[in-house]
């Protein structure tokens, strides 16, 4: 509902992030609401993109602490690209 005149390519993403939400697709549906959380959006889209992306950590944290294998495993790969996002050292920008 908060992307219904959101512009072609956020609400497209937002639609993507959705699917791979709904798919249990837990690294492809986090990557897809970084990435929208990265653009200007309303603050009702904004709201509904950390709703959305915290209620799939949540989902996430569940099945990988149920013992999911899938879950395990996306859990490792965001792990592992969080330890490759190092913050820009100071006096750098």
């Amino acid at each position: 509902k908060a992307f219904a005149n959101a512009p072609a390519g956020t609400k497209a993403l937002w639609e993507q992030a959705v699917a791979a939400d709904k798919a249990a697709d837990y690294v492809a549906a986090q990557a897809a609401f970084g990435q929208l959380l990265q653009q200007s959006l309303t603050a009702e889209q904004q709201t509904a993109v950390q709703n959305a992306s915290s209620a799939d950590g949540e989902r996430l944290l569940a099945a990988f602490n149920k013992g999911d294998p899938a879950a395990q495993k996306a859990m490792e790969t965001l792990r592992h690209q969080d330890k490759r996002r190092s913050p820009i050292p100071a006096g750098t920008r």
